[in-house]
């Protein structure tokens, strides 16, 4: 980001007319950011297919919740997204770059400030512990479920507020993801509802892949510029597909 441009908003205004706009073009964005979009299809896919009432009414609330945008100097937010905007022109030009690390203060700059991620739908905070995600969370599940390839109609005005504790990553490829924990309306769901929740979180990539073009394109190009997405350390460790510049 140029210095001299203007300051970035408090908070983007998150689009609602789109129900997939905020997956195009966003590339390598979407891919550091993909993990806490899994966790909020897998749901929106268990709540479709089951179709229990009870369970969306127990687990969902009417509205969203309020999270609260970092707190942080012009300096910072630029600096923030200048560094993740260098990876990433480094890695789609195909670049010898470094591996990106981020802290959680950079990561939740870039989801609050960063103007590709402007139209994702809802609100999300992250904090990066030491090797797992938890993500503070208020999504509107009817935008999700217009993303996915069945009707979602009883998810209207349904969102997900809460807490979404995991772990795993993303290797060669290949997305290796543990959903550890879930809480809502300060309730811990039960280990019951969190299983059926963790196998449908584990197939939901593989149900958007083929169904979704501008899913599989976005897939497509991580797959071609980044060997591996983790958490280390209690930073979010990105690892260009080439080596790094010794």
């Amino acid at each position: 980001m140029n210095p001299n441009s203007p300051p970035p908003p408090t908070h983007p205004t998150h689009a609602s007319s789109s129900s997939s706009g905020w997956l195009k073009g966003c590339g390598i964005t979407c891919g550091v950011l993909f993990v806490l979009g899994v966790v909020a299809v897998a749901l929106t896919f268990y709540f479709i297919r089951t179709g229990i009432q009870g369970k969306v009414d127990e687990y969902t609330s009417m509205g969203p919740v309020e999270i609260e945008a970092p707190v942080a100097e012009l300096d910072e937010i630029h600096a923030a997204i200048a560094k993740f905007d260098q990876f990433r022109d480094d890695v789609l030009n195909g670049r010898t770059t470094e591996t990106l690390e981020l802290t959680s203060d950079e990561v939740n700059l870039l989801i609050f400030h960063h103007p590709d991620l402007k139209d994702v739908p809802g609100d999300v905070k992250m904090e990066l512990l030491e090797d797992r995600i938890a993500a503070h969370v208020s999504i509107p599940l009817d935008e999700l479920a217009e993303v996915l390839p069945v009707g979602g109609g009883f998810l209207e005005d349904r969102w997900l507020n809460g807490r979404i504790l995991f772990s795993g990553g993303y290797s060669n490829g290949n997305w290796d993801l543990e959903v550890d924990a879930v809480e809502v309306k300060e309730t811990e769901i039960p280990k019951e509802f969190l299983d059926e929740f963790v196998t449908e979180f584990k197939t939901s990539i593989t149900a958007q892949s083929g169904t979704n073009p501008e899913f599989d394109k976005e897939m497509q190009k991580l797959q071609g510029i980044l060997k591996e997405i983790k958490i280390e350390n209690g930073k979010l460790i990105v690892v260009p597909m080439k080596p790094a510049a010794e």
